[in-house]
């Protein structure tokens, strides 16, 4: 690149850099606050120090980039990624941007720096060298949850990390940190430096290595999460024993994996080494990971401690020479007890070594001591060995173990151990499962005494599990358990009251009992009856207590709730910015309620900063969770945001599935409109009334619409009244002036003018410009209210102000015909035209073609009425064929002209059906077809046009695209006559003059040559000369015979010109002039009359206005033989005898 394209480019990214800055997109640190800087890495990329911001405690990371390797767009890169995902408690976050001043652009890239979050505990590979020790394997799935959730995050948002290691993992205050997922592909595209690459080999996905142009994915960043769990597992680096290079490269393409840590649980391996698999597809994703270390974390093996504290009792009150103090002389008291086979002090031994009571804490020797109490077949010992073997504490995870022991000490009577053996049959873990197994032992423990077990026999009673459904014992045992103190049981029996018994009473002080042990759901659900009133005064401020104590407790509704009461200020000062920390506590536990809020909450920046892809992060959380609401916005998200229509189908159809009436209306809507699928009306009738049943006021007003039209559904417009005024008394603007039409024009309800304008009027109080437009025409017209121009005026200006493109056209009228302001006339109707009202689109076409009020513009006259005709206005169609057929305003195209023509007559607009007719007559853009011709024709003249009715006329004469019927061409001749076609008039003149198909009536024939005549038809006119002549039909008038040869003549009729020159010729109707004669002759014949050629021929053969001109007599002649042998040669043997010496005369010459 040259030094020029270098500058141009690092100067774009540092102008967006200090726009983001400016607009506070970015938050901005003086470099001269950060104090105490101190180096903690140095690297490829640049350098990482640790800095105090304005000498406080805080401690921050300054990461800057060496110009070198790097450029701006990777720093703006790292920004915009962090941004996205800042929000993951397991990703490093970007506080926001510092920089050292330089004078030099090309400079500027290096001084700017990332201001980091501080993580105390160094790398994951520094951390577990320093700490693995003190590990457990919760500590360990903690871990490995946390860097899979990181990673899953990066995958929702489409970014791969492509560079997962342990040493670019922080840990900070025992929690992961991801690092550097911004730079990952230039640190991949930059690894081809051996030195560089070696330490990271073990993570790299295999496919990589005999394939550098291997596209690393988000399968590549599983594979490396699989190492770095077996690392987490083990505490090593993989196969630090091995030499990193090209022997490690082939052994691990070749297949080779680290080794299974001992004592690791089998759940666990066995998902890393899913993870390592060869083939990519084989490996899961990020979100199974999450979901499998969740289960596996939350694993809670039952164990009652209470039970423990009474066998303690007893043993103790047996043996008074041990003192369970819990000091060291007490360890060692027990310690030999137990080396002396007390099987007692055997399991009390274990018991210390497990808690660290009194002893340093050892779980392998208190599994040890455990196992020789059990092999004594002390059945408390039976049960913990069971625990420890299913838990693999202190041993490795045994299954078949475990369930040996606990049956074991179950068959000794031991209600514990009875529960948990139960528990293993229910859920088969190291058994078959078998639920009426799992009853038998649940009820065993149930009726020693064992409030779980009990709890537990009232949901198999309840559901049927294990046994018949019997809500009597379901009820009997869930209350042993409460009233045993079981807070599980407490809970179910305050669900039964409100929801069974519908005893909200007895509810409350059942969820009282739970919540008081601390039961954060019974918490929550106190809360809710505290907040809402139930069973109890309102009151508000124990409702938030009790909020806040499940919401502490980790509950997520309650966190929600609490959110709740904080935004609005309930029972609290409203904090918007404490109601968005509770609801993002919520939302991250996955509760769907809380993602929408939350993401309303970044959507419209309350109580955060604004950022809408946080928002749509939170949004397709909750969506993919199922919440209708969320799956709502993301339709609307995907319509408006992204134009995507296929996706917002999908969303809005999910979310209208689960009743959301917003989203019933908008999938109406979609398929009304076919937007992302084809239009169907029946199901978008079905999804409108589905909203409008679920009180949607918009959907109430579209199925109005449905019913008033007959879309989808039988027209009906009385419901289609009751519909408008339902979504009318809802405040639907709209529908309240759509009830005012109702009223206005009696669609299904009497008319009432004074109803009409109730509702026009409220509909526009509430700036509805239709409503406007109506109320203004009621003004204008005085309708239902008294008439007032000035009212009528305003308010269809405010209309047309408002972009309502009808009281825009109209205002144009308003200016053109009452005011007289042709400038603003014109002015609005562009405006309603520019805003697609196709009605003045048309007519403004019509006014540049025809230059009215305008100047005359047959280019913009095309455009207009070629935006008319993508809406469909059918005489706007016609006439785009009509200009595109005649090369008017635009380029002559008649296949163009044929399809608009096509397209205005399936509209039924009978002036295109005609023409289309006349297309296929002529074979003008489109292959001759006289059968095809006459169907249009056909067509229009049933629709009245008197034009094609004058063709159908002609076609039936003449026998073309149908049977020669002159009946019918005389029915349709007589029609398009009537309705004023002056060459139908002539015709049927023609008809009456000969009696062709007709009594012959020489004076109807006169009466329809004389209308045809007064509309300047030149035929009719001469043949109205020649009956005024003759007297035919009407008296013998030479004068007017004349006038309308004259008039025929000068309209350019060679035949009137013929009979014109023999006026003059002959002095008929006219003084004899022989010279004006002979004009008249000379015209006609050069239109090739024979007739008047043969009368040329005469003058000049004769010399009748001057010198005998032979020659030119004998062209003429020959012109007029000619012009009879093309006629019809027949015709040649009845030529006058003047005639034959004529041509004799002619061959002599």
């Amino acid at each position: 690149m040259s030094n020029a394209a270098s500058v141009n480019n690092s100067n774009k990214y540092v102008n967006w850099l200090e726009d983001s800055i400016t607009k506070e997109y970015l938050n901005y640190y003086e470099y001269s606050e950060f104090k105490n800087i101190l180096p903690i890495a140095k690297g490829a990329f640049g350098n990482v120090h640790r800095a105090n911001w304005k000498n406080l405690d805080t401690i921050l990371v300054l990461k800057s980039f060496n110009n070198e390797k790097s450029t701006l767009k990777e720093v703006i890169n790292e920004l915009k990624l962090h941004r996205r995902v800042h929000f993951h408690a397991n990703i490093i976050k970007c506080y926001g941007i510092t920089k050292n001043e330089t004078n030099s652009i090309i400079n500027q890239m290096n001084s700017y720096t990332l201001v980091l979050e501080y993580a105390d505990g160094g790398t994951l590979n520094k951390y577990l060298n320093e700490h693995f020790n003190e590990l457990k394997w919760k500590d360990k799935f903690c871990l490995a949850l946390q860097l899979a959730s990181a990673v899953s995050c990066l995958h929702e948002h489409d970014i791969i990390h492509r560079d997962l290691h342990a040493n670019n993992i922080l840990v900070h205050e025992k929690n992961i940190k991801l690092a550097d997922f911004g730079l990952s592909r230039k640190i991949a595209e930059a690894s081809s430096n051996t030195s560089k690459v070696l330490g990271v080999i073990p993570y790299v996905d295999p496919k990589r290595f005999n394939n550098n142009k291997y596209q690393l994915n988000k399968k590549s960043d599983i594979y490396s999460v699989g190492v770095i769990m077996w690392q987490i597992s083990s505490g090593h680096q993989p196969f630090e024993n091995m030499e990193y290079g090209i022997n490690m490269t082939l052994a691990i393409y070749g297949g080779k994996r680290e080794e299974i840590i001992d004592g690791t649980p089998i759940e666990y391996s066995n998902l890393y080494m899913k993870c390592w698999k060869q083939k990519p597809d084989e490996r899961p994703d990020a979100r199974y990971l999450v979901s499998i270390l969740n289960s596996i974390s939350k694993v809670k093996e039952k164990y009652i401690e209470l039970e423990k504290n009474v066998r303690h009792t007893e043993i103790i009150s047996d043996n008074s020479t041990i003192s369970m103090s819990g000091n060291i002389s007490t360890a060692h008291w027990l310690q030999l007890m137990a080396e002396n086979g007390n099987k007692i002090a055997q399991y009390n031994l274990g018991e210390c070594y497990e808690y660290g009571d009194g002893i340093e804490k050892d779980e392998i020797k208190a599994f040890e001591w455990y196992e020789k109490s059990a092999e004594q077949d002390f059945d408390i010992a039976q049960c913990q060995l069971g625990y420890f073997y299913k838990n693999g504490i202190g041993t490795k995870i045994d299954l078949k173990k475990a369930i040996y022991w606990y049956n074991k000490a179950a068959e000794n009577g031991n209600k514990v151990a009875q529960y948990n053996l139960g528990r293993c049959y229910e859920d088969g873990d190291g058994v078959e499962k078998d639920e009426a197994k799992a009853f038998e032992w649940h009820k065993k423990s149930a009726e020693q005494g064992d409030d779980d077990a009990q709890n537990s026999l009232g949901c198999f009673y309840e559901n049927g599990i294990g046994t018949e459904k019997d809500p009597d014992l379901a009820s009997y045992w869930y209350n042993k358990a409460a009233v045993n103190g079981n807070k599980f049981a407490q809970y179910k029996l305050g669900e039964f009251h409100q929801y069974e018994v519908e005893d909200e009473v007895k509810a409350f002080e059942w969820y009282k009992r739970s919540a008081e042990q601390d039961f954060d759901i019974a918490q929550c659900q106190l809360g809710y009856f505290y907040e809402n009133g139930i069973s109890s005064e309102k009151d508000l401020e124990k409702a938030i207590y009790w909020y806040t104590k499940a919401a502490e407790n980790g509950n997520k509704v309650a966190q929600y709730n609490l959110g709740k009461c904080l935004e609005y200020g309930n029972g609290t000062k409203k904090n918007e910015i404490k109601a968005f920390e509770w609801y993002k506590k919520s939302a991250e536990q996955g509760y769907d309620c809380a993602q929408y809020t939350i993401g309303i909450f970044y959507y419209n920046g309350i109580g955060t900063e604004k950022d809408s892809e946080m928002a749509f992060c939170w949004y397709l959380k909750a969506a993919k969770l199922g919440n209708e609401l969320a799956q709502c916005k993301l339709g609307k998200y995907y319509q408006y945001e992204m134009g995507d229509e296929d996706k917002a189908f999908e969303w809005y159809k999910k979310s209208a599935e689960k009743d959301c009436n917003e989203a019933q209306n908008e999938l109406g809507f979609f398929y009304e409109n076919g937007i992302g699928i084809k239009a169907d009306f029946f199901k978008a009738f079905y999804w409108y009334q589905k909203a409008a049943e679920n009180k949607n006021n918009i959907a109430q007003y579209n199925l109005g619409l449905f019913y008033e039209y007959g879309y989808g559904v039988k027209k009906d417009e009385a419901k289609a009244f009751i519909w408008y005024r339902k979504s009318a008394e809802q405040e639907c603007i709209d529908a309240q002036n759509k009830l005012g039409t109702c009223y206005q024009d009696g669609i299904g309800t009497e008319k009432d003018l004074k109803m009409a304008i109730y509702w026009y009027k409220k509909a526009a109080k509430h700036k509805n410009k239709i409503a406007q437009y109506n109320l203004g025409k009621c003004y204008y017209y005085g309708i239902g209210i008294k008439k007032n121009d000035d009212k009528a005026f305003e308010l269809i200006k405010e209309s047309a102000e408002k972009g309502y493109s009808k009281a825009q056209y109209n205002l144009g009228i308003l200016y053109e015909s009452t005011i007289g302001d042709l400038k603003e006339a014109v002015y609005w109707y562009n405006k309603a035209a520019e805003n697609g009202d196709k009605t003045a689109q048309y007519n403004l076409g019509k006014y540049y073609e025809y230059g009215i009020s305008i100047k005359k513009d047959e280019v913009n006259a095309f455009e207009w009425y070629k935006e008319s005709a993508k809406q469909k206005h059918d005489d706007a169609q016609n006439k785009l064929g009509y200009f595109y057929e005649n090369g008017i305003g635009t380029i002559k195209d008649t296949a163009k002209a044929i399809y608009w023509y096509q397209e205005a007559a399936k509209g039924g607009n009978r002036i295109a059906q005609y023409n289309l007719g006349r297309c296929y007559k002529d074979g003008n853009g489109v292959e001759k077809d006289e059968n095809k011709a006459y169907e249009w024709y056909k067509m229009s003249a049933n629709k009245g046009y008197s034009e094609a009715q004058h063709q159908l006329g002609f076609f039936y004469k003449n026998g073309i695209g149908i049977g020669r019927d002159l009946r019918k061409a005389i029915y349709w001749y007589n029609e398009a006559a009537e309705n004023g076609d002056k060459i139908a008039q002539y015709n049927l003149g023609l008809f009456y003059q000969y009696g062709d198909g007709i009594n012959k009536d020489e004076v109807k024939a006169f009466e329809w040559y004389k209308k045809s005549a007064q509309q300047d038809e030149n035929n009719a006119q001469n043949n109205l000369g020649f009956f005024c002549e003759n007297g035919i039909g009407t008296q013998k008038d030479l004068r007017m015979a004349f006038s309308w040869y004259n008039k025929a003549a000068e309209n350019g009729n060679e035949i009137a010109q013929f009979n014109l020159g023999r006026c003059y010729e002959d002095g008929n109707g006219v003084e004899k002039d022989e010279i004006k004669a002979f004009e008249w002759y000379k015209r006609s014949a050069e239109l090739e009359y024979s007739n008047a050629q043969r009368k040329l021929g005469l003058f000049y053969e004769n010399g009748i206005i001057g010198q005998v001109d032979l020659m030119q007599a004998a062209y003429w002649y020959k012109k007029a033989l000619d012009n009879d042998a093309t006629d019809n040669p027949s015709k040649l043997k009845s030529k006058t005898k003047k005639s034959k010496k004529m041509f004799s005369w002619f061959k002599c010459f």
